[in-house]
């Protein structure tokens, strides 16, 4: 059965000097690749380009944008509904987007909340599920949320503890497990991972961020993906077939049959 990989930059990758030929042309490990950036679209998808790799694109405003001027926030949002639109068929999700108060100089909580917000209600209109980045944002997640339960969408490189979890799998949310998962001092987010139900967990790198142990401190790609599955599948005592089944379906319940032959 193949890995799936439910959220990587591939764009990201290739700019640090890493090929990401094998996930366009191969078959074995299905990536989503996700987007950040008004205008990204259009070049990710044309990177499939009648390739025989299993892959899907997303597209969403990161929260940085929210540092920009009023005015250029609104502009970017206007292209990118008009992008999206225009591709609907060709994308499985908004996202990736949320709230991040860890990094220095995006825009205020305030205004980041309303940017996601765009982003949720253009979803629910076009009936995709959410992407969403939550980074030293717990609290004002779960408030942003709660004018929108249950949702359809997943918290993509779930990074908090259990009771976090607890609320947003109460929301609806499923939860994607990443890099981090495996490193020793993730002790929160291991616990998270050993009580999400089977059915509400899917697995990611972000690559070319957070490669896993044994990569740990190389360029993350799709590839190490299986590296979190196994990881999950030993934390679990599940076996690693049945965590790769179980999570295969996820992808389609949260996704729809976006990697079906």
């Amino acid at each position: 059965m193949e890995w799936i990989d439910t959220h990587a930059h591939l764009p990201h990758i290739a700019e640090r000097g890493v090929s990401v030929e094998p996930f366009l042309d191969g078959t074995e490990i299905a990536v989503i690749d996700i987007g950040t950036l008004p205008d990204d679209l259009e070049p990710r998808l044309a990177m499939k380009n009648g390739r025989n790799g299993r892959i899907a694109f997303t597209a969403g405003l990161y929260p940085a944008l929210s540092a920009e001027p009023q005015s250029d926030i609104d502009r970017a949002f206007k292209q990118f509904r008009e992008t999206v639109l225009r591709h609907r068929s060709e994308i499985c999700g908004i996202g990736e987007f949320g709230l991040d108060f860890y990094c220095e100089g995006y825009g205020s909580p305030e205004k980041q909340t309303a940017l996601a917000r765009k982003q949720i209600e253009l979803a629910a209109e076009l009936g995709l599920p959410v992407v969403i980045h939550s980074r030293s944002a717990d609290e004002a997640i779960i408030r942003l949320f709660a004018d929108y339960a249950p949702v359809h969408g997943v918290i993509h490189c779930f990074s908090s503890g259990p009771e976090t979890a607890k609320t947003l799998l109460d929301y609806g949310f499923f939860l994607s497990f990443c890099g981090n998962l495996t490193y020793k001092n993730s002790r929160a987010i291991q616990e998270a991972a050993r009580m999400v139900p089977l059915d509400r967990m899917v697995f990611e790198t972000d690559s070319p961020y957070l490669a896993p142990v044994p990569v740990r401190g190389t360029v993350n790609t799709p590839a190490n993906v299986e590296h979190v599955y196994r990881f999950f599948s030993e934390l679990r005592g599940i076996p690693l077939p049945e965590i790769q089944k179980r999570a295969a379906e996820n992808v389609r319940t949260l996704f729809g049959p976006i990697f079906d032959d």
